[in-house]
């Protein structure tokens, strides 16, 4: 499926961006991205692209070859197929950045003349929203991922770098890529992330969750209430106390949102959505495609824009 969301007046060549993943037409960003252009005062077009999530390699390296011989791309985001990418694609790019190569996936692509970068704005934006959520002054937490996909990797990068946390967990349903995932894990620590990584299956979430440390950062990372009914969590699960209890998702039924708010008021948690890390995500991403860097109102503004999107939704 292709759709494409125009952005205004044009002025000039056309500039556009591709947005790939599994239902791109549905997302806030799709609905968001001409307010997105007024606010950068610039002239592009979002269009939107479906793959399957078992896409041929055939298909990312064609998609990499149309960007590069077409007039006017600046770049690409990518959700649901950073992994993927990155292992069918990654000798096509002319550069990767450190966290790309780091991470083995790609969540976005900057385009300069005919070279294509690989970059990571889910690495980026990560940094910004972890450092705030431990920003507490809490002596030593954990960090609990329920779910083993590219976003969790970031999670894993940035927060291995962060003197209060001690521990780090994360499960993953299917064995297959939880192999994939202990593999990437041991490459990691062999080059110097500190040895405090557990990848668990997805039976220990309870228990990762119920267990975790006072003020510990709780994260479903699983797509589970979005791409997926449900919560990768019981119904008999107690969040630590003080927790900060982090959804990557901000749409769909959002059920592990709702087991957390349900304990906010008595555990005294500190429940979070996905939106204000979509924001940075799509930010630092499109300050980069569009070469222009936001000041701290106008991203203000960029912030108010798109919660008045995801209101009319």
């Amino acid at each position: 499926m292709r759709s494409v969301v125009t952005s205004g007046d044009s002025q000039g060549t056309r500039r556009w961006m591709l947005f790939i993943g599994i239902d791109t037409a549905g997302s806030l960003a799709a609905k968001s991205f001409s307010a997105w252009m007024k606010v950068f005062d610039a002239d592009c077009e979002l269009v939107c692209l479906n793959l399957p999530r078992d896409a041929a390699d055939a298909d990312y390296l064609s998609l990499l070859a149309r960007m590069r011989g077409t007039s006017g791309c600046v770049g690409m985001q990518v959700t649901n197929h950073k992994v993927r990418l990155y292992s069918a694609a990654r000798l096509s790019f002319d550069q990767c950045s450190a966290d790309v190569q780091t991470l083995e996936e790609v969540g976005g692509v900057v385009v300069s003349g005919r070279r294509l970068m690989a970059v990571s704005p889910d690495a980026a934006a990560f940094r910004g929203e972890l450092i705030q959520h431990l920003s507490r002054g809490l002596a030593a937490v954990d960090i609990v991922l329920l779910g083993g996909g590219g976003a969790a990797r970031a999670v894993v990068l940035v927060a291995s770098a962060l003197p209060n946390v001690r521990r780090i967990a994360v499960t993953e349903l299917d064995p297959r890529r939880r192999s994939d995932l202990q593999r990437w894990v041991d490459r990691v620590e062999a080059h110097g992330v500190p040895d405090r990584i557990q990848v668990r299956s997805a039976d220990a979430n309870d228990e990762l969750a119920s267990t975790a440390a006072e003020g510990s950062v709780i994260v479903n990372s699983s797509g589970m209430g979005k791409d997926v009914p449900g919560s990768p969590l019981s119904g008999a699960v107690t969040f630590p106390r003080r927790a900060v209890v982090w959804d990557l998702n901000y749409r769909g039924e959002l059920a592990f949102l709702g087991q957390a708010q349900a304990q906010a008021q008595s555990r005294e948690l500190h429940v979070v959505d996905g939106f204000g890390l979509f924001i940075r995500n799509w930010t630092w991403l499109l300050e980069s495609v569009l070469d222009k860097k936001l000041d701290d109102q106008t991203k203000e503004t960029l912030w108010q824009t798109t919660r008045s999107m995801q209101n009319r939704a």
